[in-house]
């Protein structure tokens, strides 16, 4: 059911849709009103399997099991305030709560609240490092990032001279993306650094204010999206130039990427746009349902 598909959730109209990757054909709208009792609020979404999905209500401020082969719910929990980023990491799912300032830890099997960590203040974005065990969060109004221990629960912190918005992990680096502190309008910057030795080994003040952004695994290269002029740039992290490569138009906050397809979803427009960049083109934009967040790729 869920093997080879994208997977779109739909804030706006609390719907999924699910499309063939490898034909971008429509195979399925999941109506999750019919499911969940809201009609808006699903944002993120992760897979379990091919035939379950983890669900994030941030209206409702909870943690929802679905079988999508049946449309059935099979669990659902209560978490913080506004829960806006999820993470599997062994028997764990980790759900970061924004206006509650949290961590939620969960058991897998079990699909109850292991414990509820503070982190620091409006947590925006999560990203764990299989190889380490460690759990990385960006602290946008504490300037800071949290890494966590997930075999011992230990937490350090890393200040930062930025505020953090957005953060990716690849080969025991962490990459980030922030806005300056200094009161200067249009500015973002993007840097890494090493969790080990808490130091920057690169930042670049750029242009623009960008939401999101998308590391290809093993290139220094960033894809990001100004939320203001709608184009989408490529940042060159060895020249650190970044060059306007296509105008996608409506408003993103949620990138992905896949061998050569970047996909990116318009929530003004109520599609999904997917780049081929190998060639700097657009390839197609799919309508789905209204105000699309996350884009999952499976």
């Amino acid at each position: 059911m869920l093997l080879n598909k994208i997977v779109v959730t739909n804030y706006g109209e609390n719907s999924l849709s699910i499309l063939d990757k490898k034909d971008l054909s429509h195979v399925k709208t999941l109506d999750l009103k019919t499911i969940i009792p809201s009609k808006t609020g699903s944002t993120r979404v992760l897979a379990e399997d091919n035939y379950y999905l983890l669900i994030l209500n941030s209206d409702e401020d909870s943690l929802y099991r679905v079988d999508v082969s049946n449309g059935r719910l099979l669990n659902q929990l209560s978490l913080g305030r506004c829960p806006v980023r999820i993470k599997t990491l062994g028997d764990r799912i980790y759900v970061l709560n924004i206006d509650s300032n949290s961590l939620s830890i969960i058991d897998k099997v079990d699909f109850t609240v292991v414990e509820n960590i503070y982190v620091g203040e409006k947590p925006t974005d999560l990203a764990v490092d299989e190889v380490t065990g460690k759990v990385f969060i960006t602290n946008l109004n504490s300037y800071s990032i949290s890494i966590i221990d997930h075999d011992n629960g230990n937490m350090e912190e890393i200040k930062l001279s930025f505020m953090p918005f957005r953060i990716k992990v690849e080969m025991g680096t962490i990459y980030v993306l922030g806005f300056l502190n200094n009161n200067s309008l249009g500015h973002s910057v993007l840097s890494s650094f090493d969790p080990i030795e808490k130091k920057s080994k690169m930042s670049k003040i750029i242009s623009g204010i960008y939401f999101d952004f998308i590391k290809p695994k093993g290139k220094e290269y960033f894809y990001l999206v100004d939320s203001e002029n709608s184009w989408l740039y490529g940042f060159d992290g060895v020249s650190e130039i970044n060059n306007r490569l296509i105008y996608i138009g409506g408003l993103t906050n949620y990138l992905n990427y896949e061998e050569k397809n970047l996909y990116l979803n318009d929530m003004v427009n109520n599609q999904i746009v997917i780049v081929d960049t190998e060639i700097n083109q657009i390839k197609k934009r799919i309508t789905v349902g209204i105000e699309p967040h996350d884009i999952l790729l499976t």
